[in-house]
């Protein structure tokens, strides 16, 4: 949590990577507290991103292990 804070710097980027996909009310809860923060843009900078495969593996699997199985996250990180 205190590393999207970070995003305070105009110059920076945040690239929050998840095992598992975050459902809308956490989404607007991270964007709730950016807005209270007075976070100028941040809808702008700051990107979720999870696997799209994690489904299809256990829970236990490492993120690393589900991102080499999940190209399109891939792509998005780049």
């Amino acid at each position: 949590m205190t590393r999207i804070f970070r995003i305070n710097d105009p110059l920076t980027e945040i690239v929050y990577v998840s095992p598992f996909d975050l459902s809308p009310e956490i989404l607007n809860y991270y964007y709730k507290i950016l807005e209270l923060g007075e976070v100028p843009n941040f809808k702008d900078r700051i990107h979720f991103v999870w696997p799209e495969n994690f489904k299809k593996f256990p829970s236990h699997t490492s993120l690393s292990k589900l991102l080499l199985f999940s190209p399109k996250a891939l792509k998005r990180i780049k």
